[in-house]
């Protein structure tokens, strides 16, 4: 997650995050051992009977995540999920 306050110059990027938005941020951010240990409950865990690797595991807790952001933002978050058919490929040979 990146958070700021105007112009970040190693990153070059300039934040304007809503401060409605910044205030559901935690007072301390998880340690990367809390991050790994979450990432590898969720994937091991709870998505343990899904067919899909660790990548697609990732994509689709990424969607479940909206669930819980269109409950914080006024917003709505979309994301766009697309894959290459196989008819496709064979078109192009």
């Amino acid at each position: 997650m990146i958070d700021g306050v105007g112009l970040d110059r190693d990153m070059g990027l300039v934040h304007r995050i809503d401060p409605l938005l910044r205030a559901c941020l935690p007072a301390n951010p998880p340690t990367e051992q809390e991050v790994q240990a979450a990432v590898t409950y969720l994937v091991d865990e709870w998505l343990v009977d899904v067919a899909l690797d660790r990548i697609g595991k990732s994509i689709a807790i990424m969607l479940a995540m909206t669930l819980i952001e269109r409950a914080l933002l006024s917003e709505r978050p979309a994301f766009f999920v697309t894959a290459g058919s196989a008819a496709a490929a064979r078109q192009r040979w």
